[in-house]
């Protein structure tokens, strides 16, 4: 429960910070913005991965005391990273600034060196997630994000334009970190988190031959590719009809926040399916519990989507914005599809399954056909998505059931393993 309040909050933090800069700063500059964010987002990628890849190291088991030091080790990597980073994208600001036809360069440096901080802080948060401190979770999400929404809005209020909105995301991503390294300085070792925490030493630890480089380079390209799932339809739409671009857009920000939702309670299925499978236990309630949350503001979008979407869009955006409103239906199911595909993704992902991969990339490849197809049409793009995401979502369904069924022992077995010699 306090993830689904820190998770609503921070949902409500971004989709505001959207809205309040399409009004605070100009058209040309909000297109700079949009920029700079989505340039975040893809470098977060890393963090979100090296969360993954954390949380299923630091899994407890008996050598919580060597778990510690790998931590410590870990995070004075990530800050030399992030200095070298810092370094490189100084260096290269008027290229990476010249690229993207932004006249900021010191709005790139320090949008990328917060999505460098927000590097350091998925480790912490990894760690706070491998113990089960949701609590403590929860409000650091919720701090950064009120950090987040405080500083972008009120620096360009203040005069600071579209460098003031990077100089946000760098502050608020600096006091998650602070607040985390004082909330993990807390958290004793030894004091286990929950009765889920005492694992027995023969199924505890990341499988032997599975480095920290592998586990992140996997979770990296399923996140990518959950990333061009969430974005292809309109880089597609977008490069084939730019007139179409910005209705379009309108539609899909809040039906593409489904996305955002979903992986947030990643958060809390990943650590939860890892422990379990480390005690050699099925982790189907909390991926069902996931899934119900997830998939509940669906519902109410949908709803919306079906009543009133030209309303929400005049309400939220513009006038001019409402022209897609047809497009609101199948974008938003699409992506309610995809948010379903996301939960899946993080179980098989917990429990260190690859072949998802495999899926996961048809389904990228699929879409950008598909969308290609569409020739820039809204209605065409949207349906055309939907489709997609519905199948993705029943593949995805399928792989999941044939692996629980491969991991779960019969009734006659689990009887004759229960039962003691001469009853069977």
């Amino acid at each position: 429960m306090p993830l689904v309040v820190a998770g609503a909050a921070n949902i409500v933090a971004s989709l505001g910070v959207t809205v309040v800069l399409a009004r605070v700063v100009g058209e040309s500059d909000y297109g700079s913005v949009i920029q700079l964010l989505a340039l975040f987002q893809t470098v977060a990628i890393a963090g979100n991965a090296t969360l993954v890849a954390v949380v299923r190291r630091l899994a407890p088991g008996p050598d919580q005391q060597e778990r510690i030091r790998w931590l410590n080790r870990l995070y004075r990597i990530a800050w030399m990273s992030e200095a070298g980073w810092v370094l490189i994208i100084f260096a290269a600001r008027g290229f990476v600034a010249h690229a993207l036809a932004s006249p900021n360069p010191a709005a790139v440096v320090a949008m990328l060196g917060a999505a460098g901080v927000f590097f350091v802080l998925c480790v912490d948060r990894g760690a706070i997630q491998a113990r089960q401190r949701y609590g403590v979770l929860a409000v650091n999400v919720v701090l950064e994000g009120g950090v987040r929404f405080v500083a972008t809005v009120g620096l360009p209020l203040l005069g600071f334009g579209v460098p003031g909105v990077a100089a946000g995301m760098l502050i608020a991503q600096a006091a998650g970190v602070v607040h985390a390294r004082f909330a993990l300085a807390r958290i004793t070792p030894d004091t286990p988190a929950s009765e889920h925490t005492q694992v027995p030493d023969a199924t505890s630890g990341v499988q032997p031959g599975r480095s920290l480089l592998s586990e992140s380079a996997m979770a990296f390209a399923c996140f990518s590719t959950i990333t061009l799932l969430q974005n292809l339809d309109i880089i597609e739409l977008g490069s084939r009809a730019h007139a179409n671009a910005g209705a379009y857009a309108a539609v899909s920000v809040p039906s593409k926040a489904l996305i955002f939702w979903a992986l947030f309670f990643a958060n809390y299925l990943i650590p939860e399916t890892t422990i379990r499978s480390h005690r050699g236990e099925q982790a189907l309630r909390p991926l069902l519990h996931t899934l119900a949350i997830v998939v509940a503001p669906a519902m109410l979008l949908l709803a919306i989507a079906v009543v009133a979407p030209s309303q929400l869009l005049t309400l939220v955006f513009r006038q001019q914005s409402s022209t897609a409103a047809h497009a609101l239906l199948p974008l938003a199911a699409a992506m309610t599809l995809l948010s379903i595909t996301v939960v899946l993704m993080s179980y098989m992902l917990a429990l260190g399954h690859r072949r998802i991969i495999v899926i996961l990339t048809s389904g990228v490849i699929t879409l950008a056909a598909t969308s290609y197809a569409a020739a820039g049409a809204i209605s065409a793009t949207a349906i055309n998505d939907l489709v997609v995401q519905a199948l993705l979502t029943i593949a995805m369904v399928i792989a999941v059931v044939t692996l629980t069924r491969a991991e779960v022992p019969t009734r006659s077995d689990r009887d004759r393993t229960a039962a003691p010699p001469g009853v069977l």
